[in-house]
């Protein structure tokens, strides 16, 4: 009975105790009313007195019972939703069928789903940790204010060589590549004066790392904005490009390598077809003169004009062999037949057979050594290096005189051969030494541009180093040091 008046709703709880309470009156009246007609028990006591003490103590008790009943249930759904707010779960009669019981399981409901909204919101999270301190590229959150570190993932710390403490005590700012700073703070100042939450800017800039080193970076940046529309942070995602950007350089040098031997290439096959032809050509001239000499008698005249041709052979011959050892270096490197060599006779014999042709064009040769050069060396591969440098100081000498000394130490064999002519630009100087290159126009000078290469090749074959000095309009003087004990190895 009791529960059936618990489950009752309120509304009719309190309908049943004011009807409760409302009897009272009339039992009043009722107990008057006997009192009026002389009502009276043989004991002597007031029959409408007891009466009305029985009806009044039956209708407090009722009042009494209510109470409880409506006083209990909302006791209990206190404790229910204090429960609730300190995280724990209370009991409670979710099956009542009053209000009570609604509120209740409405409660139970709310409950429920926030339950599901914080496992999903720790699931949300959870995914997004991994994430973070997973994710293959660095990803920082910046203050807007001062653009100072505040969370930081394992990648990021990676990329720039610092640990995430030593990264929350930088700024952006301060690894940023010093050339490269102007134009951040320029994209940093674009998203601030949009006053709005952009789509992510994404520009190429380098970092420089805690070792000093740089790296290239793409950044991508977002801005979050603050309820006053400030920029709360920067959320950045920044991979690294570093080895991309080398590698572009690398293909942009080897391209422009391509096309500067294609130049070359082209430069050399103009030089050799006129270097070429010019000799062939006074050949044929020479030995159509002899031939027309002899027919008429003219003995001496076809001597001179045979002996022209027989200086043009020797320089088409010539020629012709550099061309081929070019082709012998690229694929096999210089072959040497390695003796006892004496480096100041092998100088002083080649210094002695190219006087007259330095002579021809208005220089004078001057020896200068100092006793005996003797080392393990290919002595016909040496006398070609010597003849290429003579050649160029003949050449470029501008008929002023060129100086050749030999000199040695214990290690080392020293050749210099030094002219007072034209010079080597700088930009030139580091070039010259390459294949078909050549320090002036060859619409001005001639030869292959072959000749400093071959002797490079052929001096660093003995372990050797070949370099110049050289002062534009003062001349320039080449270096050949030989060690005295042979190639290594």
């Amino acid at each position: 009975m009791l529960r059936r008046l618990e489950n009752l709703p309120i509304r009719l709880k309190l309908l049943l105790g004011l009807s409760l309470v409302g009897l009272i009156p009339l039992i009043a009246l009722s107990s008057m009313e006997i009192a009026r007609h002389g009502g009276q028990d043989p004991s002597g006591i007031s029959i409408p007195s007891l009466l009305l003490s029985v009806e009044l103590v039956l209708a407090l008790l009722c009042v009494g019972g209510l109470a409880q009943l409506l006083i209990r249930p909302l006791v209990d759904l206190q404790h229910y939703a204090e429960s609730l707010l300190a995280g724990k779960q209370a009991p409670i009669d979710l099956e009542r069928g009053d209000e009570i019981g609604r509120l209740a399981r409405s409660f139970a409901r709310l409950l429920a789903e926030r339950q599901r909204a914080e496992d999903s919101l720790r699931e949300s999270e959870e995914r997004f940790r991994i994430i973070f301190e997973q994710a293959g590229v660095g990803i920082a959150q910046v203050t807007g204010a001062d653009g100072r570190f505040v969370l930081v993932n394992p990648k990021l710390c990676d990329i720039l060589g610092y640990s995430a403490e030593e990264l929350r005590e930088l700024t952006w700012a301060g690894i940023t590549y010093p050339e490269d700073l102007p134009s951040s703070l320029a994209q940093v100042r674009l998203m601030k004066s949009s006053g709005t939450a952009a789509a992510a800017m994404t520009w190429e800039k380098r970092y420089v790392r805690k070792d000093g080193a740089v790296v290239w970076a793409n950044l991508s940046t977002v801005a979050m904005l603050n309820p006053a529309g400030g920029i709360e942070y920067f959320i950045s995602v920044l991979q690294d490009i570093t080895e991309h950007k080398r590698a572009e350089e690398e293909r942009s040098r080897l391209y422009h390598a391509a096309q500067e031997a294609i130049r070359a290439r082209d430069v050399f096959l103009a030089v050799a077809s006129h270097e070429l032809k010019t000799p062939l050509t006074s050949l044929q001239l020479s030995l159509q003169q002899g031939l027309r000499g002899l027919r008429h008698q003219e003995h001496d005249k076809a001597l001179t004009q045979l002996g022209l041709a027989e200086q043009q052979s020797r320089r088409l011959g010539a020629l012709i062999n550099e061309l081929l050892d070019v082709s012998r270096l690229v694929t096999r490197g210089p072959e040497l037949s390695l003796e006892r060599v004496d480096l100041e006779a092998l100088v002083r014999r080649v210094v002695a057979q190219d006087e007259a042709r330095a002579a021809r064009s208005g220089s004078r040769l001057v020896l200068e050594t100092r006793g005996p050069a003797v080392g393990l060396w290919d002595a016909l591969r040496l006398e070609q290096v010597l003849l290429n440098l003579l050649s160029n100081a003949i050449k470029f000498g501008e008929g002023k005189p060129i100086e050749v000394k030999v000199d040695a130490d214990a290690e080392l064999a020293r050749l210099t051969v030094k002219d007072e002519g034209i010079g080597i630009s700088p930009e030139a100087l580091s070039r010259i030494f390459e294949r078909f290159e050549r320090a002036v126009p060859e619409r001005h000078y001639g030869g292959l541009g072959l000749g400093l290469w071959i002797a490079r090749q052929i001096v660093q074959a003995h372990g050797g180093t070949l370099f110049v000095e050289s002062t534009v309009g003062k001349g320039s003087t080449f270096h050949v040091q030989l060690p005295r004990a042979g190639p290594p190895g």
